[in-house]
């Protein structure tokens, strides 16, 4: 059985800016998000890591250097991307919830409904998942992957 620790990427700039970020921009970790990274590593570093992906994301590839082994690459693979923010990509929170907060609070409560704009559900972020999960597991059979996107926890790919 093939294990994935999903991991969010650390603190990025538009983190510590109060901004939501899938397209419209690529800003890069903040010295506390490579500093969460390299605590993590560190936690990590008796783990076998066969495997590291990441989205193609400079904050989740810089995360996913930081927690793969010296000698491995990361892999990038698109199907990691954060979900799409439709309109709301690249705004601020704040501005967000001032300008629609009833359409925002909606999508919080069931991001099924995609944000606004053309946002994903999030149901094809699910699809997308699957899929790598699928292809994971086929290519590291037994093996333990970290992919680099997502909020950390730990699944059992079969």
């Amino acid at each position: 059985m093939t294990e994935v620790l999903l991991v969010r990427h650390g603190e990025s700039e538009a983190n510590r800016e109060g901004r939501i970020i899938s397209h419209a921009g690529d800003p890069r970790l903040t010295r506390r998000g490579r500093g969460q990274a390299e605590a993590l590593a560190r936690r990590w570093g008796a783990l076998a890591i066969s495997r590291v992906y990441a989205s193609p994301l400079s904050r989740t590839v810089e995360t996913a250097r930081i927690l793969a082994p010296e000698d491995m690459a990361v892999t990038t693979d698109e199907r990691l991307h954060e979900i799409d923010l439709g309109r709301w990509d690249g705004m601020r929170i704040a501005d967000i919830e001032s300008d629609d907060w009833v359409r925002y609070r909606q999508w919080k409560e069931d991001p099924e409904l995609g944000a606004a704009g053309g946002g994903e559900p999030l149901s094809r972020v699910a699809e997308r998942l699957f899929s790598f999960l699928d292809e994971v597991n086929q290519h590291n059979p037994g093996g333990l992957v970290v992919a680099g996107a997502f909020a950390t926890t730990r699944l059992s790919a079969r």
